[in-house]
């Protein structure tokens, strides 16, 4: 995926995080649910990539859990 192919799907990601603050999700379900919805047909490697670019920027928190796909979330803001 082309970097600015990577960074317009991080801001899809973002958007729709804005519109629906409590929304958490696999890869799979922000492919399904989250971009889909907008019309897009990315990959789940492009999703993937985007998620991962959004966590390392610290916007988006990937929760582990045993045995199961990680889950994609808004990360929490720190309290002033």
């Amino acid at each position: 995926m082309p970097r600015d192919a990577g960074e317009g799907l991080a801001e899809r990601i973002l958007r729709y995080l804005d519109e629906h603050s409590t929304a958490a999700d696999t890869a799979e379900g922000v492919r399904t649910w989250w971009l889909l919805e907008q019309g897009s047909r990315e990959s789940i490697g492009d999703v993937e990539q985007a998620l991962e670019l959004l966590v390392r920027r610290g916007a988006v928190a990937r929760i582990e859990r045993p045995d199961m796909p990680p889950i994609y979330r808004r990360a929490r803001q720190p309290r002033s």
